[in-house]
């Protein structure tokens, strides 16, 4: 089997998100029954399965490069070929070369360190001239991994995960254009910063146990058409933004959801969120088709920018929101009433360019901000405190709006 046909005969349906025929799902990747089986590594160990072309082109080189080494320390290699290597570390890199004779459809190499003072030594995983590795399996005592080939679908981690969405781990790198699945045998809490970024074929992860998502942790992952973790607590800076393919997110625990976090998921549609109580500037930003977010009960400021260019949301519920910063409700096309009994101010643009919008009510709101309801065409009522001040041309181009409260239309 090619490489392209292994990728594609990873795709599996899965299983539905909520109920109903028209809910979003995601994809589920399944490994090819031709691959050789993988071993279980030992604590030490990397199993790495690589495959070859299926036309015969004479021998093949392939190497493994090693960073971080201790003298001491023995590399024990198994080619998968019957040949084997060991050779003691005299340098802090070290790269080793094998050649494969021709007819090999796959091999799985096994590496493993031996009297190794430090078991988070890096090795490189690169792509040989027509050699393709596929998987690689990680050892509970191996956490770091580099990886520059652009062909692996699958890897899986046997024990140890991330202490922190800090901790570095594994670097995926050129790997991330082509990986599916990745799988843990022991639960992740955390998922590290730029851990999945530019995972573009990303299907399967386990989330269940996640409780916080580092910075840039999904961003471009666009085979997602549902992301639901249960336990998230923290969402990162721009962490689920530009997933092109997203339509639905559950985080039912969320408390903080950092700047950018869902901007740029055009196919976003909705977001439940219902503890949710701090907000990130533009962490709705561009999300042109998102139609409905849960209530907001515990937010109390919507920040700047925040639902700019949500052209489909219609509704928003919050309730105990004192204040709304600049830009945050600008350019959306279908809100037509708007409620915020809590609030106290309204910064400059906020709802600039709500075309639909009919009515606002936030009696407990003594200032407006420049412009904040500009282009507001269909604008007829508003319900402000008495003591309200307002800001340059609040009402700017508000044609339908009446004199109230001593306002004069700018």
């Amino acid at each position: 089997m090619s490489f392209a046909a292994g990728l594609e005969a990873g795709l599996l349906l899965g299983k539905k998100f909520g109920g109903g025929g028209d809910e979003p799902q995601n994809l589920k990747w399944k490994r090819p029954a031709d691959w050789l089986p993988m071993p279980e590594p030992a604590e030490n160990e990397y199993c790495i399965l690589v495959a070859f072309p299926e036309y015969d082109i004479g021998s093949l080189s392939y190497s493994l490069a090693f960073q971080g080494l201790s003298n001491g320390s023995t590399i024990n290699i198994d080619w998968g070929d019957g040949q084997t290597h060991s050779e003691s570390v005299t340098e802090f890199n070290m790269t080793i070369y094998h050649t494969y004779n021709s007819g090999i459809k796959y091999a799985v190499i096994k590496v493993s360190m031996s009297d190794s003072t430090e078991n988070r030594f890096n090795i490189i995983i690169n792509s040989g001239t027509n050699v393709y590795p596929l998987e690689i399996y990680i050892g509970k005592k191996i956490a770091i991994l580099s990886s520059y080939a652009p062909t692996v679908i699958h890897i899986k981690t046997f024990g140890g995960v991330p202490s922190s969405v800090d901790d570095k781990f594994i670097n995926l790198n050129s790997s991330k254009n082509a990986i599916q699945c990745f799988e843990t045998t022991d639960p992740w809490e955390y998922v590290p910063n730029s851990m999945f970024e530019y995972c573009y074929c990303l299907l399967d992860f386990d989330f269940s146990a996640v409780k916080e998502i580092g910075k840039w942790g999904l961003q471009f992952c666009n085979s997602f058409r549902v992301i639901d973790i249960p336990l998230l607590v923290s969402l990162g800076d721009n962490s689920i933004q530009y997933c092109k393919n997203l339509k639905k997110v559950n985080i039912p625990n969320c408390v903080d959801i950092g700047s950018g976090a869902f901007s740029n998921d055009f196919a976003l549609e909705e977001i439940n969120c219902p503890l949710a109580e701090s907000l990130g500037s533009g962490c709705c930003e561009n999300d042109y088709n998102l139609k409905k977010i849960s209530p907001l009960n515990n937010v109390s400021t919507i920040p700047a920018y925040c639902f700019y260019l949500c052209y489909c949301l219609s509704e928003i519920s919050a309730p105990n929101v004192t204040l709304v910063q600049a830009y945050a409700f600008s350019d959306n096309y279908k809100l037509t009433k708007i409620s915020l009994p809590a609030c106290q101010e309204i910064q400059q643009y906020s709802f600039r360019g709500n075309y639909t919008l009919v009515s606002i009510s936030a009696p407990n709101c003594d200032r407006v901000g420049n412009y904040a309801f500009e282009f507001c065409y269909t604008l007829s009522e508003i319900n402000f405190s008495k003591s309200v001040q307002y800001g340059k041309s609040s009402f700017q181009n508000c044609y339908s709006l009446q004199i109230k409260n001593q306002i004069t239309i700018a």
